[in-house]
């Protein structure tokens, strides 16, 4: 789809630093040789009580997120998803 190449293959490239890149996203797939469509999502409804929710209202409180460094990323994502991984192992 481009003329030139985008990414630099002497080059590493995290998974971040690929959304920092001046180019359309669609020219970036395309270097992989790929493409994608975007579509809307219909998603099934859960109409049942949710009653754990009240456990992740406490988990996320701002008592507890000041116990992890919110500029690093994958504490970010671990602190999101561990309760939820959690939850699902029991």
């Amino acid at each position: 789809m481009s003329k030139y190449k985008i990414l630099k293959p002497e080059q590493s490239y995290t998974f971040s630093q690929y959304f920092l890149l001046p180019n359309p996203t669609i020219y970036v797939v395309a270097e992989f040789e790929r493409s994608y469509d975007r579509t809307e999502l219909e998603l099934p409804r859960y109409f049942a009580d949710i009653s754990y929710l009240e456990f992740y209202k406490i988990i996320y409180s701002a008592i507890n997120i000041r116990l992890f460094n919110p500029t690093a990323e994958i504490s970010i994502r671990e602190f999101m998803i561990a309760p939820i991984l959690a939850e699902i192992c029991d």
